[in-house]
């Protein structure tokens, strides 16, 4: 399996493993630096944004761990991966959630893979 998309849905239940990682994410996108977006409807700033965050997880040897990420709600729509909404200047917290079958999960790497803005902004 892909371990940079897993839209296959998995059984979590009380008891199930799983790996959790603690993301802070800050915001700075203003009305005075904005996203820009380019798309069919023309050119527009946002500073309120939409992405989906996703996660490398590596054992002691360096190999990548195949596990799929369960984030509540889940399954995520349409793209596989947690989505998150966060208004301008604002610093949240985000738990993401990993089907583990190992203990052995010592790196990681997080990355934002789709980010976007909305066109109200």
């Amino acid at each position: 399996m892909d371990p940079l998309n897993n839209a296959i849905p998995f059984m979590i239940t009380k008891g199930t493993p799983v790996f959790i990682l603690e993301v802070t994410i800050r915001n700075d996108y203003t009305p005075q630096t904005p996203l820009w977006r380019n798309d069919s409807g023309g050119n527009y700033s946002c500073s309120d944004v939409w992405f989906c965050l996703r996660a490398v997880l590596t054992d002691e040897n360096g190999s990548v761990l195949h596990v799929p990420a369960v984030t509540p709600p889940y399954p995520q729509m349409p793209f596989g991966v947690p989505q998150f909404f966060q208004k301008s200047g604002t610093t949240q917290i985000y738990n993401l959630y990993f089907l583990v079958n190992t203990r052995n999960v010592s790196h990681y790497q997080i990355y934002v893979s789709y980010l976007s803005g909305n066109k109200a902004d």
